[in-house]
């Protein structure tokens, strides 16, 4: 079905949708991280 999920911080953003563009994708939908990803990304890191 041609769909991709994955992880991103905002400084990646810029690149990752210049690639996109390239390789012709036309919708992206973006949702905020959950309050665990936030506190496992603060904690484990």
């Amino acid at each position: 079905d041609g769909k991709a999920t994955f992880s991103a911080d905002n400084e990646a953003m810029n690149t990752i949708l210049t690639e996109a563009t390239k390789l012709g994708v036309t919708k992206i939908e973006s949702v905020p991280p959950t309050l665990e990803d936030l506190f496992m990304r603060h904690y484990e890191g």
